[in-house]
């Protein structure tokens, strides 16, 4: 008599398991355990009808995402944006620029026309008169009220890394 509730990861690069790409560095990522655990288990026996391909032993084993790697953004789009992305992920609320002044809204075409607006730029989250950066300026940014100065950097602050 032994006990069978020892949890067995059966790594989803293995031909035997069809769930995607698990990367290299996985621990676990390159051995196929099943054949093992057939023969020290007893056979095909061995194997609980409910195998879900991946995890059997524990019902309530989940795995742990692979950790980031070093220097990664740790991102939190509501108060920073990450330096790696040029805080095109920024989804805060700043509205003025580094040197105080007040955003115009991405919806008005005055004091400043553009073509940076919601419909042509879906996913860069262009709200209010919120700093954003839609086309891959160095920093958040947005047009200004000041007619004199049509565009300027916001002071976003980037987010930690790992």
């Amino acid at each position: 008599n032994y006990n069978r509730k020892i949890p067995f990861i059966v790594a989803s690069n293995s031909p035997r398991v069809d769930v995607g790409f698990m990367p290299l560095a996985d621990p676990g990522s390159q051995m196929d355990v099943l054949p093992t655990i057939m023969y020290f288990l007893g056979g095909e026996s061995a194997i609980p009808d409910d195998l879900d391909g991946q995890v059997f032993g524990f019902k309530d084993y989940t795995r742990a995402p692979p950790p980031s790697p070093p220097g990664a953004c740790i991102p939190d789009a509501n108060n920073c944006g990450c330096a790696s992305e040029k805080q095109a992920d920024y989804r805060g609320n700043i509205s003025v620029t580094a040197s105080g002044k007040t955003c115009q809204a991405w919806s008005s075409q005055s004091p400043h026309s553009h073509s940076r607006t919601s419909a042509n730029y879906p996913d860069s989250g262009l709200e209010a008169n919120y700093c954003r950066n839609p086309d891959g300026e160095s920093g958040a940014w947005c047009y200004t009220e000041d007619p004199f100065s049509r565009w300027e950097l916001c002071e976003v602050p980037t987010c930690d890394t790992a």
